[in-house]
Formats: C-alpha cells, structure tokens, sequence
C-alpha cells in the first residue's frame, strides 16, 4: 500500500506543474533547467509528459489573465500567496486540458496536492469554485475596458509595466502589433553547416527551403520535430533564428580573423561564427559560465566539425587572467537581459521577469559592452547583441557607450520585431575601434 501511495504521488502532473510554475515564476529557474530536472526525477510517459509542459507553458502564458481572474473572486480565494500556483493551474487545465465528464480526476489530483503541501483548504468548495469558473470564458469586467492598458494587459496576459514600455519606446501601432505577436509561432530556421555538407548537396533535400537574401539560411518544412531530422543528426545544419545569421552575414570576416565570444551561451551562434572563422582560417574563443551549457557546447562543436573553438568554463571576470586587452580582430558581446524578443515561444519570460528586475540590468549591459570594446584592436569591430525589443537595453545602452568613448563609431544596427518575417525580436549594433 505504502508504495502505491508513493507512486500516486510522485506522478501527480497537476501538483509537479503547479512547483514548476512556482520555481520559474519566483526563483526565475529556466524552464528548459526545469523540465530536465523532471526528466531525471520522474518516469514520466509520453502522455504524462506531454500534458505537463502544455500546462506549465499554457499556465505561464496566461500568468496574468488567470492570476487577475482568480483574485477578483474576494470572497473565496483569500491569502492565496502558497496556493495561487496550484488555483491557477487547476483553472487552466479546466478550461484548456481536460474533457468534459473528467473533472473528478483532476478533482482527485487537486485533493492530492492540498494534502501533499498541507494546505488549509476545503478541497470540495474551492475545487466546485474553480470548476463553475473554468466552464466559462473569461470575460474582461467592463470597469477594465475603460483604461486600454488594462485591458490588453488582461486580454493579452502580458504585464502593465511591459505594455507601458513598449508604448512609450514604439506608440501605439508598433505596440499592438508587439501584442499579437505573441500568440504567434515563430518559424523555425536553420543554418546550413557548409564545414560537414556543400551547398547544392542539401538543396537537394525537400525538408529545407532556402532563405532569400540571407545566406546559408534555410526555412524548416516539416512539422516533425527537427531533432529528428537526418540532416539535423547528422550535423549537416544546425537551429538558428534568422535575425542572428543575417546579423553575422552583415559582417565580413578577414582572414586569419582572431574572434572572441563574450557570454557564449548561445550555442548557436557561437558555432555560426566559428564556422565562418573555421572557413577564413580564423580561430575563436568563448567563455561559457553554466556548467550543462558548457557541457552541450563541448557537444555541439564536436558533432558540427568546428577544430577552431578555445572554449573556457569562466566568467568575464575569470577569462581576464587567460586574456589580454586590444588583442581581437572582432569580438561578439551578447549579456544577459530580458529575451523579450522571444516571448511567443518563451512565455515564463512575461511572468518571471519583474520590473525591478528590468532596472537592474542596464549596469549589467553597460559592464558588458566596457569589457568588449578593451578587448578590440585598433581598427577592429565588435557586437552588441541582445534577445528584446527594448530601447533601454538595446540602442540605449550603445547610445551612452558612445557619449563615453569618442574612439567608437557605429558601423551597422538593426533592431528586429517579432512580426516580421516571423523571426523573433533582436537588436545587434557593430561598432569599430578607431584609435
């Protein structure tokens, strides 16, 4: 009986999912860091696993919707501080997941998870609440309507602070274009590994369909997952947003180019620019600070030929005791930020990030671009990148390490939005070292 018990527990989904909402929303793990912690922790099934990432990601995408929804019932749901997550993915999964005529098993999930946490709640009462709520379409209370913010803010499940930034950064028109991006899915690219396959060999496959004006970019075809693709397996290409591969097509490598990568954890576009240093008999080396990321570069690089790569398991502060200053042809600065230009594949990123957090990062940013350019040759060039479609992190940071350092120009900048050409939303500036 003891072991029945054990095993009913472990494979609760509804519980499991409501600590994982927990987990990204408030100590801002990573969902990808915690969906494989479950993948070591559970025996999950297909099905079982399945359902629980569609109610993580659905719960997450909705955040602010359901949140609202769940507090404006007063009378009920009161001091819901360690019970919001489990409400808000019992709600979901009522009016998204589960078929009419099953609500006494998730009922019996519910029960579970109040027992499990110890909660002080009447299981029957809040899970009936929840139900009459969950067979209705939420619908917008009309005092809401009255401020437009509001109002996209509950119909789009994106934060007022967000909606207020983008308006003040894009006006109106760009702002709702911003908003209903979000639901849409961003086409899946990939760019062509030329060191393992030739061009007009993997034309030959009807699985890829080349980009026009972006070179070595191809559109995915299929609907199948591209893990499972031969090409992809093989290490013939590899995934990466088109905004990046049209940002290092902007620049042309010189030969012998010797490259430095700041904050490499972007695996894709490190093994991009060492393929084309590999190609202009260049070398490259990155810094990479998370130890699985780390590891899957390692990976990464093996499998796709790259022989050019030094890669340091350091921070910044650590890789200046390997490194000197004014030694790089090109340097490629990409720090940490809040990736809202790929919030309609990523939607934890609406709900973990916070405003103080957002304020936080421009010293960060401004560190980051300092410790790129000490790095650069005269003459030399190096990239800002960041993954968001805010001016404050983007334009504005570049913006003012100008006014700092009169020996910098801008050679090149671009800030993508995510409707266009259905790629996700970055902003890149080049800059070349004068004196």
């Amino acid at each position: 009986m003891g072991l029945y018990v054990t095993i009913y527990m472990i494979m609760n989904i509804l519980y499991i999912s409501a600590n994982a909402c927990k987990r990204i929303v408030e100590e801002k793990e990573p969902l990808k860091k915690v969906l494989a912690s479950f993948d070591i922790q559970y025996n999950f099934s297909a099905a079982q696993k399945t359902r629980m990432q569609r109610l993580i990601r659905g719960t997450l995408r909705n955040y602010v919707s359901l949140k609202y929804e769940i507090l404006a019932e007063d009378e009920h749901f009161k001091s819901t501080n360690k019970k919001i997550y489990l409400y808000l993915c019992t709600l979901f999964s009522i009016r998204k997941l589960i078929k009419l005529g099953s609500e006494e098993e998730l009922k019996d999930e519910f029960e579970d998870a109040v027992n499990q946490d110890k909660l002080n709640v009447d299981v029957d009462e809040t899970y009936n609440k929840l139900l009459e709520m969950g067979r209705v379409k939420f619908a917008i209370p009309e005092k809401e309507k009255e401020n437009s913010v509001k109002y996209n803010s509950l119909l789009f499940s994106v934060p007022e602070w967000i909606i207020n930034i983008w308006l003040k950064q894009f006006g109106q028109e760009v702002t709702v274009k911003l908003l209903r991006s979000i639901d849409k899915k961003s086409q899946l690219f990939v760019r062509r590994n030329e060191l393992l396959i030739s061009e007009r060999k993997f034309n030959k496959s009807k699985d890829f369909k080349a980009v026009k004006g972006v070179k070595g970019a191809y559109e995915y075809q299929l609907r199948s997952s591209l893990n499972n693709n031969e090409f992809k397996k093989s290490g013939y290409c590899f995934r990466e947003d088109l905004t990046f591969q049209d940002m290092l097509n902007s620049y042309t490598l010189p030969a012998g180019c010797k490259a430095l990568l700041l904050n490499g954890e972007k695996t894709e576009v490190t093994c991009d620019l060492a393929i084309r240093l590999q190609t202009a008999r260049g070398d490259l080396i990155v810094n990479i600070e998370d130890d699985r990321k780390y590891r899957k570069g390692l990976y990464t690089y093996d499998k796709l030929g790259i022989k050019n790569i030094s890669c340091y398991h350091a921070n910044i502060d650590l890789l200046r005791t390997y490194l000197g200053y004014n030694a790089f042809d090109l340097v490629v600065v990409m720090p940490k930020n809040t990736r809202f230009g790929l919030v309609n594949y990523k939607p934890e990123l609406l709900s973990s990030i916070k405003k103080q957090d957002y304020r936080k990062l421009k010293d960060h940013q401004l560190e980051c671009i300092e410790d790129a350019a000490k790095y650069i040759k005269n003459e030399g060039t190096f990239i800002y990148c960041v993954e968001t479609i805010n001016k404050r992190e983007g334009e504005d940071i570049v913006n003012l390490f100008l006014e700092r350092h009169s020996g910098f120009e801008i050679v090149a900048s671009r800030q993508y939005l995510p409707y266009e050409k259905q790629t996700n939303g970055m902003y890149y500036a080049m800059l070349r070292r004068n004196v």
